[in-house]
């Protein structure tokens, strides 16, 4: 199992099987921000991962992030932070 199959599937178990994670929630325990500092993040495309609105002509509808693009970000963030610590890593 590679490391994003492994990132997808805690999230999902992090999430009771579902996979779309409420924007809340990603908000507070995935970048430790409130809903509303996610959101402004998102929507000046200063975070680039996209969510899910279940009915986009209702400001009151569900939104949510699908754990593929969620475990996408992380890996590639994760990624970043290991090329990081090669270039300066003395050998």
């Amino acid at each position: 199992m590679d490391t994003l199959q492994y990132t997808m599937l805690t999230l999902l178990a992090f999430n009771d099987g579902d996979p779309l994670i409420d924007i809340s929630k990603v908000a507070q325990h995935h970048f430790d921000q409130s809903t509303e500092a996610f959101m402004k993040k998102v929507e000046t495309k200063k975070l680039l991962l996209p969510v899910t609105w279940m009915e986009p002509d209702n400001r009151k509808s569900r939104r949510a992030v699908h754990v593929f693009d969620l475990a996408k970000h992380i890996e590639a963030q994760a990624s970043l932070a290991r090329e990081t610590v090669k270039k300066y890593k003395l050998t």
